[in-house]
């Protein structure tokens, strides 16, 4: 590729990836260039210089990482988007001007410039301005610059990221501008030449570690604004001997000033003592109130923040809240009910759930809900009713399509499920360990049945997978111990080599399963049946198939049967014509198998270790007959072999001289 490389004039987006890796050295782009794609000149070691074009409003994720040799940078006025990782690990870039166009720089998109992490390495981007139209600096945006002594920020900024200046061991001065709310996770961890800071009236968040080890400021005034101090915001910072806090303030993390100069005398925290927050996200709650009130401005409540408190009675979720994460209150054994704010306009409490009404999703339910049936909900959430040991019984009303992963999941006296005919989806877990379940019926509107979808459900007697499932997951019905009887009508459902434990060890407490085919399966999939694992245990205690009048099924597929070693009885249909490579092998107890009239093919090993057949007919139909049919069938006694065959009698696996074959 040549070392000059001119990009014509009308072209307006470069595509992704399009010259990484190039010897480009010099680098011209058009004036009616839009975007630059992701990673267009990624690992372009020999470039050196780039200048962007105004009319350019899009730089993507990757665009010039790792171009080691960039030493000049001209960024466009027209530039909007730096993406994330755009200029990693630029190491000779030294000036970057952020021009008031652009609004969002992304994670890490100028980090690691600096190279190694060392004070006398004073390598990486040395001068710095950011544009007034900034609004958010991304995780990471500036990470370890060396050389970097002085920042200046324009008003705009609302957002300084986690990591955003982490490291950047010779900053000594950052403007940072009214406009700042929320300074990140370690924005400013280790910075150990920075010596001045002001922070604005505005701000309200200053997360854990953000000016941690920083030891050589002096001072510090934390406005009234602010509501919220993280964990060891402020830890390492041993010169520091004279800090100013707010007379009330929410939360101060622990260890915040830990090991400074300072004698801290902490302000009063008003209404949210026991809260841990990460910004506007509440971690975790390790008050003693039995009726938590959440602060108003929390904005998302994470996994586990209410997990397994045993004294909470109630919680009530302030106006603010606009995410709650699955398991974001689980386990807590004596919660009766959640209270939400009227002027919440994303959750609302209606039946004693939790709803979403954006998702229209039940976030979290009791064991006295009652799941609305007015529209209003489609989705049972994740986790939404996981770990109720006071949940017997739930009727899930008409409009509910899916049902999230664990949504049921260790329900542990649930017995009775109604399930919608709207219902397509059963997620994965969804029932997972509900071990008193003895019947649910799964509606014929069902497409997929996740992975672990009822796992252990260890008093489950019947299971049914209708026609229109596409989709059984792993273990989907593993371990179902009591199952006694299985309907499969799934026409639709394709090989299930990669899910080949959907029954493991089922049946196996009782006396056997029978197995219904539906009149419409066209095909019993390959590895359906399959356990895996040989052990015994594992081996689902399958006795009869069954197949439906009128069947129309073709195809017995590879492995279906495979290690079903209790199958006795089995009924093929006429409409059979393909026995798949193992697909009753090591079915010990098999003592009869009929061919059809039409069977076209029997594949190898097909029947492998079925040890009590006695006698077998291939029909003069078969144009296929493969190595190793009847592979270790030392039961076997006589063998009718069609004359068109004779010549392959050699492959059948059979010990010849011990087996009488007749050519008919």
């Amino acid at each position: 590729m040549s070392k000059r490389i001119v990009i014509p004039e009308g072209v307006t987006e470069i595509a992704d990836e399009k010259y990484k890796f190039s010897e480009v050295e010099e680098l011209v782009l058009p004036s009616t260039l839009k975007k630059i794609g992701k990673g267009a000149f990624s690992y372009c070691y020999k470039l050196k210089s780039v200048t962007v074009p105004d009319s350019c409003t899009s730089i993507g994720s990757k665009a010039f990482s790792d171009c080691t040799g960039l030493e000049r940078l001209d960024l466009g006025k027209g530039v909007k988007t730096i993406g994330n990782s755009a200029f990693y690990y630029c190491i000779k870039l030294k000036e970057v001007d952020i021009p008031d166009s652009v609004t969002k720089i992304g994670n890490w998109a100028f980090s690691t410039c600096g190279g190694l992490i060392r004070k006398d390495n004073v390598a990486g981007i040395v001068k710095l301005k950011i544009g007034g139209g900034v609004t958010s600096m991304g995780n990471g945006a500036f990470y370890h610059n060396g050389g970097l002594t002085h920042v200046a920020v324009s008003d705009g900024v609302t957002v300084i990221g986690d990591n955003a200046f982490w490291c950047c061991l010779n900053l000594k001065s950052i403007n940072i501008p009214s406009s700042v709310t929320y300074i990140g996770k370690s924005a400013f961890c280790g910075c150990e030449s920075l010596t001045d800071i002001v922070l604005p009236d505005r701000l309200t968040t200053i997360s854990d570690d953000a000016f941690r080890g920083c030891v050589g400021i002096g001072r510090i005034t934390i406005p009234d604004s602010v509501k919220y101090i993280g964990r060891e915001a402020f830890a390492y910072c041993g010169s520091l001997t004279d800090v100013k806090l707010p007379e009330k303030i929410d939360f101060i993390g622990s260890g915040a000033f830990r090991d400074c100069g300072a004698k801290i005398e902490r302000p009063v925290q008003t209404g949210s003592s026991g809260f841990e927050m990460n910004g506007a996200t509440l971690k975790k709650y390790s008050g003693k109130d039995s009726d938590v009130v959440i602060p108003d401005g929390v904005e998302k409540i994470a996994g586990k923040a209410f997990a397994k408190n045993g004294k909470i009675n109630s919680i009530t979720i302030p106006a603010s809240v606009t995410a709650i994460a699955a398991h974001a209150i689980e386990g807590c054994s004596k919660l009766e009910r959640v209270n939400i704010d009227g002027a919440n306009k994303r959750f609302r409490v209606v039946g004693n759930c939790v709803v979403d009404i954006k998702k229209k999703t039940v976030v979290l339910g009791f064991a006295n809900s009652v799941i609305p049936d007015d529209g209003s909900v489609t989705c049972i959430g994740g986790c939404a009713f996981s770990g109720l040991k006071a949940l017997t019984a739930i009727e899930i009303p008409s409009g509910v399509t899916s049902i999230g992963v664990g949504a049921f999941e260790k329900c542990i006296n649930l017995k009775s499920v109604k399930l919608p005919r709207s219902l397509t989806a059963v997620g994965n877990s969804a029932f997972a360990y509900c071990k008193r379940l003895e019947d649910i019926e799964i509606p014929e509107s069902v497409t997929s049945i996740g992975m672990r979808a009822f796992y252990k459900c260890a008093a489950l007697e019947k299971a049914c997978v209708p026609e229109k499932v596409a989709f059984i997951g792993e273990e989907a019905f593993a371990w179902c111990k009591a199952l006694a009887e299985i309907y499969f009508d799934a026409a639709e459902c394709a090989d299930m080599s990669h899910c080949d434990t959907a029954f493991l060890g089922a049946g196996t407490a009782g006396g056997g399963i029978t197995v219904h085919i539906g009149a419409n399966v066209t095909q019993i999939p390959d590895y359906l049946f399959y356990p895996y694992y040989d052990d015994g245990e594992s081996v689902p205690k399958i006795t009869d198939v069954v197949f439906a009048d009128g069947s129309v099924c073709k195809r017995i597929g590879e492995s279906a049967f495979e290690l079903c070693a209790e199958l006795v009885n089995i009924n093929i249909p006429d409409s059979v014509n393909v026995f798949d490579r193992e697909c009753f092998g090591g079915c010990k107890k098999l003592e009869h198998i009929n061919f059809p009239d039409g069977t076209r093919k029997l594949a190898s090993f097909a029947f492998k270790d079925c040890a009590k057949l006695k006698t077998v007919a291939i029909p003069s139909s078969v144009t296929e007959l493969c190595t190793g049919v009847f592979e270790n069938c030392r039961g076997i006694e006589r063998i009718t072999v069609p004359e068109s065959l004779s010549e392959a009698c050699g492959k059948l696996g059979v010990e010849r001289d011990k087996v009488k074959i007749i050519k008919a």
